[in-house]
């Protein structure tokens, strides 16, 4: 139907906060544009709350099945193990993703080159 009528001020806000995430390359959404980068402070903070959660939820879920199942070290032990392998599998695919790890990162794919083969002929031309 019709859009519903918006009073000035609102529509200037909205024009406002349109224009300010322009500015900021935001966008609309909460990651930093492309050529922008995070503060060191906030990728640290980002990568300790991502290996402690994974290491509370996964003693969070081995002490209530240790509690349900009355096997007592036996799942906590085991679901540690597992939290913290999901842990380090979430900082690296964070480093990963930020550039750190040697190599191109997988979120540029402009940036990857074709390596010819043993058998390709595409970078022969022109050698005879």
């Amino acid at each position: 139907m019709t859009e519903p009528r918006r009073s000035q001020p609102l529509k200037e806000l909205g024009d406002r906060l349109a224009k300010a995430r322009t500015r900021q390359g935001l966008n609309g959404n909460a990651e930093p544009a492309v050529g922008q980068s995070r503060s060191s402070l906030g990728w640290a903070f980002r990568i300790g709350v991502d290996l402690v959660s994974a290491l509370v939820v996964g003693v969070g879920i081995g002490w209530f099945l240790d509690r349900t199942f009355e096997t007592s070290p036996l799942f906590l032990v085991l679901f540690f193990f597992l939290g913290s392998a999901a842990g380090a599998l979430n900082v690296w695919r964070l480093v990963e993703r930020m550039g750190m790890v040697s190599g191109t990162p997988p979120s540029d794919p402009s940036e990857t080159k074709a390596v010819p083969g043993p058998g390709d002929d595409r970078g022969s031309a022109g050698r005879d």
